[in-house]
């Protein structure tokens, strides 16, 4: 969503302010919104009054720490310093001037709050479908007065945030503050800007009986508060939203009471103090002296569609050499990054010569040759340039997009592994609790289930995971961890990427081989035994069966294909990894190829092991043991050691416990991957394929001769 982290000239106090506008509009007034829309849907018998002292603590909690963030915003030093002509409003010389424009700020916004919530519990009361049309034609009234007010530009202002979803998202929480919580700062310029504040402002306190009055129109009876108290309610609130307004207007710094309402867009401040400013507050909270890091700070803070014009930039980077020779401490700030950000979006017509050549000398053409030549024309090197941005621009979407479908697919493919096999498994064992003849099947499944989480968080621990991989195990959330862990720059637990890949295919083999491969067992074996007794099945039973075989078909497959295509097995393992080939119809072939062999081996041995065990338990426990028992002494052979390799997982348990998931897996579910050296092998995975394969019929002429 984002192509670039989102940091610049920010200051601490930017962050923590706009952090605090996100809290309000993301958590507290959606909150807010229903408690107050389920008060008012009960009954006046059934509604008491710590309900309604619930809701005003919220507004007078959500007021106040607007006052408190727009104390600490607009009386921090770099606030005031940067943007003197739009900061300044709360009179820092009189203590007594200063509480009465914070009490003023929380009346305001609490009326508006207030207002607000009535009138919108009032008309969602009546029909939700009408007030989300009608929030939703607000925003998209705003969003186009926000356009024109900033001389057509539709962006966000953050360099970095300003794409299509990042602006979408931002303009949602605009409209959220504006509609319900209008912080001040928000009249900044870029965010809603002074004249859509005002404007705002008013229509939201003019509309609110027009809301009101819908609601009782289209609700009738359905809109149990009585309508005296709700006009009364919101006469009071917008009486107290009037009264706030007038009290900042009064005792606010006079000069500055004009950035409330009068007109001035991003791009017109940013080029007065393009002019002007000559002491910025930097980011790394130093102050600077000069036009030249005034400026600097303004390439770096905003993005290049609220610039100055090219003609002004040029005159001013046409000094890039002077900078590289003295070095000057903005030009080189690592917070800062302007360098990387006149490379990257300056207009390439206003870059100096010196920084084209610097460019186009790490650009080179589809076959590797040098896109300009040193001694080429600015207007060549110019059009070079915008040509390697373009062509750089279409890698990173297309490398975005790859990322994006990558992620979407792993994340489903976990949200499957995570919960919803395990609410087939839930699903079923509640069927089989409500007859009396399968309730004792029902125990059982419920037993396999939690064992399998219990492992998962053992083994977790054992491979030093730590704590926060456990407790994800117990709950069924490991794969979306490990997920998570594999695609995030920043993982939740600790380790190296290569540990994180280790433990998303670990967690995989484990839910394949402890979850679904037992569930559906046992399942098969609960339907031949209900069969056999004359019960009559669920469909949910055989759901869960049929879903539980493809979902392990399909883990094995879409597993077995990431790590055998990952540059880093390839490069790391090439003896082992790279069976798939290049060609996208002949890998696609490939995977249809694991999916059937997958898909057929597991339903086979299903079939084999629950008919056996039907026709007499304890043979197919032998049986089963056997085959554990003499895996366990090839891989002794073959690897001259049992124990298994890895860190953590050599003691005896541990790797018991691996062993038997080995055995379960290459039983039902034979991943490609245990043919590497140190799980099965080549020569053991091949020969326990084959032998499984004539297992199976095997089981069943042993089952059906006992039966007769």
């Amino acid at each position: 969503m984002f192509n670039r982290p989102v940091q610049g000239s920010n200051t601490p106090t930017y962050t923590l302010t706009v952090t605090r506008f996100m809290q309000v509009v993301m958590d507290s007034l959606p909150q807010a919104a229903a408690q107050s829309f389920l008060v008012a849907q009960l009954d006046s018998d059934d509604r008491s009054w710590a309900m309604v002292a619930s809701i005003v603590g919220c507004i007078v909690s959500i007021a106040y720490l607007v006052a408190t963030t727009e104390l600490d915003a607009d009386k921090s030093l770099g606030f005031r310093t940067n943007f003197p002509m739009v900061h300044g409003y709360i009179p820092s010389l009189s203590a007594v001037q200063e509480a009465l424009v914070l009490l003023g700020i929380l009346l305001f916004v609490g009326g508006i709050l207030g207002a607000k919530l009535i009138a919108l519990a009032t008309l969602a009361g009546a029909s939700a479908w009408v007030a989300v049309a009608w929030c939703s034609a607000e925003a998209s009234a705003l969003f186009v007065l926000r356009f024109f007010a900033e001389g057509r530009i539709w962006k966000f202002h953050f360099q970095g945030a300003s794409g299509l979803m990042p602006t979408l998202l931002m303009h949602a929480c605009i409209y959220l503050g504006m509609l319900a919580a209008p912080f001040p700062f928000l009249r900044f310029p870029g965010y809603c800007g002074p004249l859509p504040y005002s404007a705002s402002i008013i229509y939201n306190l003019a509309i609110n009986p027009a809301m009101v009055y819908s609601g009782f129109y289209l609700g009738g009876n359905r809109v149990v508060l009585d309508t005296q108290h709700v006009w009364m309610s919101l006469a009071i609130g917008s009486g107290v939203a009037v009264l706030g307004m007038v009290m900042m207007g009064g005792v606010m710094n006079a000069a500055h009471r004009q950035t409330f309402y009068k007109p001035r867009s991003l791009r017109t401040l940013i080029d007065t103090l393009w002019e002007e400013r000559k002491l910025t507050y930097m980011g790394d909270e130093t102050m600077a002296v000069g036009l030249d890091p005034s400026r600097a700070n303004l390439i770096a803070g905003f993005t290049s569609d609220y610039w100055v014009s090219v003609n002004k930039l040029r005159a001013w980077l046409a000094n890039w050499d002077a900078w590289e020779a003295d070095q000057p401490v903005w030009f080189t700030m690592k917070k800062l990054d302007f360098q990387n950000t006149v490379v990257q979006y300056a207009p390439a017509e206003a870059l100096p010569r010196t920084l084209l050549l610097k460019i186009l000398a790490k650009a080179k053409d589809s076959e590797g040759n040098e896109r300009a030549a040193p001694d080429a024309t600015t207007d060549l090197l110019v059009a070079k340039v915008e040509a390697y941005r373009k062509d750089t621009s279409a890698r990173e979407r297309a490398g975005r997009f790859a990322k994006a479908v990558l992620a979407i697919r792993l994340y489903i493919v976990a949200i499957v592994i995570s919960y919803v096999d395990l609410a087939g498994d839930v699903l079923v064992t509640l069927t089989l609790l409500q007859s009396e003849i399968t309730k004792q099947n029902g125990y059982v499944t419920m037993g396999l289930t939690s064992f399998a989480q219990v492992v998962q968080a053992i083994i977790s621990l054992a491979m030093g995971q730590g704590g926060v991989a456990a407790f994800a195990a117990l709950v069924g959330a490991k794969p979306l961890l490990d997920t998570y862990n594999v695609l995030s720059k920043r993982p939740l637990t600790c380790g190296s990427k290569e540990d994180h890949q280790r433990a998303f295919i670990a967690t995989r083999a484990e839910e394949v081989a402890l979850q679904s491969l037992p569930q559906g067992f046992y399942q098969c074996l609960v339907l031949l035994q209900m069969a056999q007794a004359g019960d009559t099945s669920s469909w949910v039973q055989w759901v869960s069966v049929g879903g539980a075989a493809l979902s392990v078909a399909f883990i094995v497959t879409d597993t077995d294909c990431g790590l055998d295509t990952g540059s880093t097995f390839r490069l790391d393992y090439p003896l082992i990894y790279g069976y798939t080939p290049a060609d996208k119809r002949s890998a696609w072939w490939v995977l249809l190829g694991t999916f059937g062999f997958i898909g057929g081996t597991v339903v086979s041995k299903w079939v084999a092991i629950a008919t056996l065990a039907t026709a007499s338990g304890s043979s197919a426990a032998v049986w089963l043991a056997t085959e554990c028992v003499v895996l366990l002494v090839l891989r002794q052979v073959v690897e001259s050691s049992w124990r298994f390799h890895l860190h953590g997982l050599e003691a005896a348990v541990p790797s018991a416990l691996v062993h038997l998931m080995f055995y379960i897996v290459s039983v039902a579910a034979p991943f490609p991957i245990l043919r590497f050296p140190g799980y099965l092998g080549p020569s053991l995975y091949c020969a326990s394929v084959c032998y499984q394969t004539i297992a199976s019929p095997l089981m069943l002429l042993v089952a059906f001769s006992m039966e007769g």
